[in-house]
């Protein structure tokens, strides 16, 4: 409320390792006009699978922007940590775009050491509470119909890939037969997995109730619609997913 520039600058009070140089390198691209806002990010790893993740925000407590954006920002979003997500995601989608750059010497103290491991704990909860809620929020009511459809297409290779699992888990069941099939779920190695134990388990009773060829039709009409829609869902949303990768990456 107190900002009066046509650039609004964020940092963290708990941040360490910023320098005036990385301060001017954030702020620089926005007061050029290359992007609306620009991230000081830490090495967070999962930041290469951004592309694929629609999900998945960009967070990093250092940042500048454009008044513009932060005036188009709904005031839903400019609550703790759902401000983050809500910036990134209207400038990407309804500006003119993001780029962040990781700094490996940024870094701040972790909740679970400032406020102690349990009420750390509680803080980084509220934290995730807060992001989740800003994306389905996000994606619920202001993202572009392309966007809804990304996210359409990704929630169905999702579906059909459980699908997929529990076609050729049945049609393994089958080849397998009761009496093997058993003693691999009492294995060593299955006893250390309850994954693939309760799928090995699940195809053991679904031959017993249905019968053999009942759950070989299932598991084959199972494995082979799933893999359809799989493969289509796939095939509509690779182009997608490369175009933002390739956007992306050129903003970093």
């Amino acid at each position: 409320r107190r900002a009066r520039g046509d650039i609004i600058f964020f940092a963290d009070a708990d941040v360490r390792g910023l320098t005036p140089a990385i301060v001017k390198e954030i702020i620089a691209p926005v007061a050029d006009g290359e992007v609306e806002m620009f991230i000081a990010t830490r090495n967070r790893k999962v930041y290469f699978l951004s592309f694929l993740l629609i999900f998945l925000p960009v967070l990093g407590g250092e940042r500048a922007l454009r008044r513009e954006l932060w005036e188009r920002l709904p005031e839903f979003y400019k609550h703790r940590f759902r401000v983050e997500a809500g910036l990134n995601f209207f400038a990407r989608y309804w500006g003119n775009d993001f780029a962040y750059k990781v700094y490996p010497g940024l870094t701040q103290t972790i909740k679970e050491k400032k406020y102690g491991l349990w009420r750390g704990l509680r803080q980084r909860l509220g934290m995730t509470a807060d992001i989740l809620t800003a994306q389905f929020a996000l994606m619920r009511f202001h993202a572009p119909a392309t966007v809804k459809y990304q996210g359409k297409l990704f929630t169905d290779m999702l579906w059909s890939g459980a699908g997929l699992l529990a076609g050729m888990t049945l049609l393994i069941g089958i080849h397998l037969g009761s009496y093997r099939l058993g003693k691999l779920l009492v294995s060593p190695y299955f006893a250390e997995h309850g994954l693939m134990a309760a799928m090995l388990d699940f195809a053991l009773q679904t031959t017993r109730a249905l019968g053999l060829e009942m759950t070989m039709i299932i598991g084959a009409l199972l494995f082979l619609i799933n893999a359809v829609i799989f493969v289509f869902s796939l095939h509509q949303a690779a182009p997608l997913w490369r175009n933002t990768y390739e956007r992306r990456k050129a903003t970093r």
